[in-house]
Formats: structure tokens, sequence, C-alpha cells
């Protein structure tokens, strides 16, 4: 069975939550962003359970609903991995050494670092995600150790 369609367990009342603040919503395909943008607030992220919920309720194609999911990178989903930290890998970081940056620190095995797609801040390129959700931006490595360090010890 596909990640995207094994059951994952959401609290009954994080669910009894989302039906009620879906409702208020009104049901036209314009309101796609808002319902994610509720379930994401809700859940920590966009679940299948919810997107079917949402396609149902707007009556917009399970296909179409997914298709403009995923189209968006704010948008997770899937649960946050803890104590990842993400470097951008869009064009503007990349041209600023967000590889690099990813590189190194991964051939530390010290520290849980991934690329993610472009986080549209190319002006403070490169941007790093930290493992709260926080955004940084003209990263440096040495920057980002202290921070995952701090992080990992509880900022002691």
């Amino acid at each position: 069975m596909s990640e995207w369609r094994r059951p994952l367990e959401i609290a009954d009342h994080e669910m009894r939550e989302f039906i009620s603040e879906l409702s208020m919503i009104e049901r036209e395909k314009q309101y796609l962003l808002p319902s994610f943008h509720l379930a994401q607030e809700i859940f920590g992220w966009v679940p299948p359970v919810a997107v079917e919920k949402i396609a149902d309720f707007l009556r917009v194609p399970l296909s179409e609903v997914y298709a403009t999911l995923t189209a968006y990178s704010e948008l997770r989903i899937a649960p946050d991995e803890k104590d990842y930290w993400f470097i951008c890998t869009g064009v503007a970081c990349e041209m600023k050494g967000a590889q690099n940056i990813v590189q190194q620190l991964a051939d530390a095995d010290e520290f849980k670092v991934r690329d993610i797609d472009c986080q549209f801040l190319c002006s403070l390129a490169p941007v790093c995600v930290d493992d709260s959700g926080g955004l940084h931006g003209r990263v440096e490595v040495s920057e980002l150790i202290s921070g995952i360090r701090e992080s990992q010890t509880g900022g002691e």
C-alpha cells in the first residue's frame, strides 16, 4: 500500500475540530488553500483523510485537490520529521551554496539535515528551516552547527 493511502492515526478531537472548522468555509474551489492551511494548523500537516474531506466538502476531484496541495512547498503532506533541519535547494539558494551546506552537515553524521524545495525567500539565500519550523536566512555552516547543537541540548 502506498504511503499516501496508508491509514495514519488522527486524534478524534482533532478530526472533529477540523470538520467543524471546515464546515464554516464556503463550498467553492477557490477555498482549497484556506482548507489546506486549516488542516495544517490543526494536524501540523495535511493528512490524506483531511485531503479526502476537503475534496468531498468542496466538491473538487481528489486528483485536483492533491495536485494543488503538492504544488505548494509550505504545505506538508507528511508529519514533521523531528529534529531535522532543512536547507532550501531552490535556484537562488543553490547559487549561494546550499548543496555545499547540506553536504558538509551530512558528512558530519552528527546532524539530521535534508534538502527541501524552494521556500521562496530568494533574497535571503541560502535559507534553512529549523526543527521547529523557523526560517533562517543567509545561513552559514558554522551558524547552523551552533543552532543545531543548541536545539539538541535544549538551549543549555
